[in-house]
């Protein structure tokens, strides 16, 4: 038997749809690179962990190939948050959410190559990557939040979403 409650389903559907305005072009290109670009690691880290360890001068330990899957599970959450702002393009609170995980994560991820590669062992492709990450990442942040930028300082996020300004959350009835 096939359900008659069409509208609830509709209502669900665009939930996370709020009016905010549409992805740029480069936005797109941002959110496409983040939700494409982590799957070659992802398969790497998980399939061919030896030799991912050896590849940045580590060595094949237990702990070297639990930590290629920690990183492994990590680039896929970011992969499927960046896709999850590709799905939902108009909803502000998603995007600020996403680039605020991108952002911090950078700075872990990025940052954690980045100390091995001057510390530890240096890395046969260099530091750029790395640095590009962190500057790319924290820039998106910074450029398409109101994180730092808010047009109204005197109200908290809650207020702004709560008075329409920031975005909305979607009905809980």
């Amino acid at each position: 038997m096939q359900s008659t409650n069409s509208s609830s389903d509709t209502q669900t559907s665009n939930a996370l749809d709020i009016g905010s305005p549409p992805l740029t072009k480069l936005q797109k290109i941002f959110f496409w690179f983040g939700a494409i670009g982590p799957i070659p690691s992802i398969f790497l880290y998980e399939f061919l962990t030896d030799g991912t360890v050896e590849h940045f001068g580590g060595t094949v330990s237990d702990t070297a190939l639990f930590w290629c899957t920690i990183a492994s599970s990590a680039d896929a959450m970011i992969a499927f948050l960046c896709a999850n702002v590709l799905w939902y393009p108009t909803n502000s609170l998603v995007r600020t959410l996403v680039l605020r995980t991108f952002a911090l994560y950078s700075i872990f991820h990025w940052g954690g190559f980045l100390r091995a590669h001057y510390f530890v062992e240096p890395h046969p492709s260099g530091p750029g990557l790395y640095i590009m990450g962190i500057v790319t990442t924290w820039a998106a942040y910074i450029a398409w939040t109101d994180d730092f930028f808010r047009r109204d300082k005197t109200k908290s996020s809650t207020q702004a979403v709560n008075d329409g300004s920031y975005g909305s959350f979607p009905d809980e009835s």
